[in-house]
């Protein structure tokens, strides 16, 4: 084999581990870079869940203790809508009520209903509400979202209320707050920002959204579930703000590679020009002489030692 075609095949073989080597490295990075990106998003949906289910358990404690109260016991005395009065006014809850055993409302307290509206509401049936089918069977239970006349999304939290000996249900006591604002809204709503969403689904509705909340194929979501109620809390970026950093990757890497490829170009021009050009003018001058040329000069590069 020529001494040319050795060295054009050992440094193309150079260049391509070299290549190999620069773009594997490269691929794992930027890997490495969207896992990072992904397992953040992951965290902070599963730290929303997190926060959310510790609200909600608080709420639900918050209502279990209230319904202790021997006053509501006392279904449409004026202790009972003391009780409530003192419930709503001390809590972070916009409204309350009780429901007998039989289904009947006795009473109620609510943020921003007049007291005939509430009067209204008093003797009416509610004993098919599963909050309250929930709660006459002994559980404290947090109902999912639904929309009010208000427009707001209300949750109802509820508890047995037991008779005076503690064993048999003598009625409901029932407590509502506004997903949209109050703790739990101002929990989700510091999630949102211009780059970033959250967005919760209950029973497979969404019942909430702030932020970043476009299409499927404008977002990356990762989802994290509210163990306390089964809620599903996705947390949503950008899909540019999310491959922004991958693209940033990916611009060093392809100038990484691009460098490489250069500087073995450069390093190879230079081994030619200074080994193999010079072997390759020794070798015509030799063949000269040979041929009885005796006149011939060769003209060599580089190094004096050449010379």
């Amino acid at each position: 084999m020529r001494l040319r075609t050795r060295f054009v095949v050992a440094l193309a073989a150079v260049a391509l581990v070299l290549s190999a080597t620069s773009l594997v490295g490269f691929t794992l990075y930027r890997d490495a870079v969207a896992d990072k990106e992904r397992a953040e998003l992951q965290q902070t949906s599963q730290s929303v869940a997190t926060q959310l289910e510790t609200v909600l358990g608080e709420k639900r404690n918050t209502v279990r203790l209230w319904a202790l109260q021997s006053a509501f016991r006392d279904h449409g005395s004026y202790a009972q809508r003391e009780a409530l009065e003192r419930f709503v006014l001390h809590t972070a809850f916009s409204g309350a009520s009780v429901v007998a055993a039989n289904g009947t409302m006795t009473a109620i307290d609510a943020t921003g209903l007049s007291n005939y509206e509430e009067s209204r509401l008093e003797g009416r049936q509610f004993g098919d509400r599963e909050y309250v089918e929930r709660a006459l069977a002994g559980e404290t239970y947090v109902s999912d979202p639904v929309a009010a006349e208000s427009g707001f999304r209300i949750v109802t939290v509820s508890a047995p209320v037991y008779g005076a000996s503690g064993l048999n249900v003598v009625g409901t006591f029932n407590a509502a707050f506004h997903l949209d604002d109050g703790d739990v809204g101002n929990l989700l709503a510091a999630t949102a920002s211009e780059s970033r969403g959250v967005r919760v689904r209950a029973n497979g509705s969404r019942v909430y959204s702030a932020g970043v909340t476009g299409a499927a194929d404008d977002v990356v979501v990762a989802n994290a579930t509210v163990d306390e109620v089964g809620w599903v809390v996705s947390a949503t970026e950008r899909r540019g703000s999310f491959e922004a950093g991958v693209s940033t990757v990916t611009h060093i890497g392809a100038a990484a590679f691009l460098l490489v490829l250069v500087s073995l170009a450069v390093f190879g021009w230079w081994l030619y020009r200074e080994y193999v050009g010079n072997f390759e003018r020794l070798q015509a001058g030799l063949g000269s002489l040979v041929a009885g040329d005796y006149g011939t000069t060769v003209g060599l590069s580089g190094a004096t030692e050449w010379e």
